[in-house]
């Protein structure tokens, strides 16, 4: 853990993001914005592999709104990701998956914004001042969007009218690209000569990870058969992992996701001592039938009827 967090310094204070300066030269009044390392195991994925992680945060729900203006940033809808995969199964065209490297600590900040250090690097007489968004700030994602967005217009790149979120290239270098942007996420389509280009373009301003064909997306595995030109997507690490949570491993499969004559028997119930676990586990599901799982769409959308006051009936 502890090279884990050094990597992360490193990597702030040589993007710019972290600049010590002295106490004295703090403005009269500006106030530092707590921060928090973040400790995570990254489990080994299709094409990733298991790695310690530390992520040095802000608490930025300690600044007042009128100081950072608009924190909306547009994420890719599932159904586009579908579309743009159904689009690479037919046309036979290549895949890449690429991580854009410290996503929000590459977009530009507009105002004073001064942090405490974590503990073990701390300087006496010095303060640390941000030079870009971190982690944490509420404006970052609308500031990292809006950067990339501008980025991707130099390469003659803009985003579909349909999703803001899916973009077509237009440069005669790559004419033929399109991307899916997932936050720090992409995957590119397109001939393979033509990826070639654009990620050297990329790395001019961002540092990335290249996983080649992508094997695994928003925690959905892929699986491509190139010579009968099908890919198929599915989540059964993500459902393993919720029946995990949720002690359900051991539960026998059912031909119908859902019980008849439901509201009967929750009519008669008894109501939840705690809601919380109900309604983390309906979201659960929600995002499984969003992603791949629409043969739960009427279980889940059944079930969020009685979010608000749960019954045994409901959770069994």
């Amino acid at each position: 853990w502890k090279a884990a967090e050094c990597l992360e310094m490193d990597t702030l204070i040589k993007l710019g993001v972290l600049k010590w300066v002295k106490v004295s030269e703090m403005p009269q009044g500006a106030k530092r914005v707590k921060t928090k390392m973040i400790y995570k195991y990254k489990s080994a994925l299709p094409g990733v592999s298991a790695r310690y992680k530390c992520r040095l945060v802000c608490r930025g729900f300690m600044e007042n709104k009128s100081q950072y203006g608009d924190s909306f940033a547009q994420v890719v809808r599932h159904e586009t990701v579908r579309a743009f995969f159904a689009g690479a199964a037919i046309n036979d065209e290549d895949l890449c998956s690429v991580d854009i490297v410290s996503a929000f600590c590459t977009a530009p900040i507009d105002r004073l914004v001064y942090i405490d250090e974590p503990d073990g690097f701390k300087r006496p007489g010095y303060v640390c001042m941000l030079g870009a968004n971190m982690y944490g700030l509420v404006s970052a994602p609308a500031a990292y969007h809006k950067d990339f967005d501008k980025f991707l217009a130099t390469c003659m790149i803009h985003p579909d009218p349909s999703d803001t979120c899916l973009y077509t290239s237009s440069n005669k270098q790559y004419p033929n690209i399109q991307i899916i942007e997932y936050v720090d996420d992409l995957i590119i389509k397109g001939p393979g000569a033509e990826i070639s280009r654009f990620k050297a373009d990329l790395v001019k301003k961002y540092e990335i990870r290249d996983y080649g064909e992508p094997q695994s997306f928003l925690g959905m595995e892929i699986t491509r058969d190139r010579a009968r030109k099908t890919i198929s997507l599915t989540q059964r690490a993500y459902i393993k992992q919720m029946a995990t949570v949720y002690n359900m491993l051991d539960s026998h499969p059912v031909d119908s996701p859902m019980t008849q004559a439901l509201d009967q028997k929750v009519e008669s119930s008894e109501l939840l001592p705690n809601s919380s676990d109900y309604r983390k586990l309906v979201g659960s599901i929600m995002y499984c039938h969003s992603a791949t799982r629409f043969d739960v769409t009427h279980a889940v959308s059944q079930l969020s009827r009685n979010l608000s006051a749960p019954t045994k009936t409901d959770m069994k």
